[in-house]
């Protein structure tokens, strides 16, 4: 089966419907918080970590070839793996927001949490364990919350430091992005 190849006025719009639902998400957990329903928070928090990724990968996809047969069933593989998605935000993502050791030190506590799920109820193969498990040395719940809404919003400012994105500027960007990666080929 032939992979989807997404235009570039596609994938603008859907890097910014995917960063319009982080924060939506974001927004959703701390009202969560708010009301002292941190699990709900924390799971929140987690999906809009995963709505941020798949934005990464929309804007990497931008210099994929529509030919480029192996790179479009990559892309769409990660796009709904989780442990994939995970990796490429530690593989790719971090570097990049991690650029002095204050920074990761401030979010090594909201870091820890990645691994854990916080939006089901999982089974380790002789009990059920409640989400979020041991909560990854966090004394609580809440801490927890704090930790992972601060993670979270570090990751949202380092793809939406001007504010929300728009479809319209979006492609611009992503044009240019295309062309220089293009023209990089061409004199390199």
């Amino acid at each position: 089966m032939k992979s989807v190849v997404l235009s570039l006025e596609e994938m603008a719009n859907s890097f910014c419907l995917l960063m319009a639902n982080a924060y939506r998400l974001i927004e959703d957990g701390e009202k969560l918080s708010a009301a002292r329903r941190h699990t709900g928070a924390v799971g929140s928090f987690q999906a809009a970590v995963l709505e941020i990724i798949r934005g990464h990968l929309i804007a990497e996809a931008v210099l994929l070839e529509d030919d480029d047969a192996d790179g479009w069933d990559r892309f769409w593989e990660d796009q709904n793996d989780r442990a994939r998605l995970l990796r490429i935000l530690e593989d790719q993502i971090h570097d990049k927001m991690y650029r002095d050791q204050r920074a990761h030190e401030r979010y090594q506590r909201g870091l820890s949490l990645l691994p854990l799920e916080f939006v089901r109820i999982s089974f380790d193969g002789r009990l059920f364990l409640p989400p979020g498990g041991d909560l990854a040395g966090h004394e609580n719940i809440e801490a927890a919350a704090r930790s992972y809404y601060e993670y979270v919003m570090g990751l949202f400012h380092a793809f939406n430091f001007y504010g929300l994105p728009n479809p319209a500027t979006q492609i611009q960007t992503f044009w240019g992005l295309r062309m220089a990666a293009r023209n990089a080929k061409l004199v390199g």
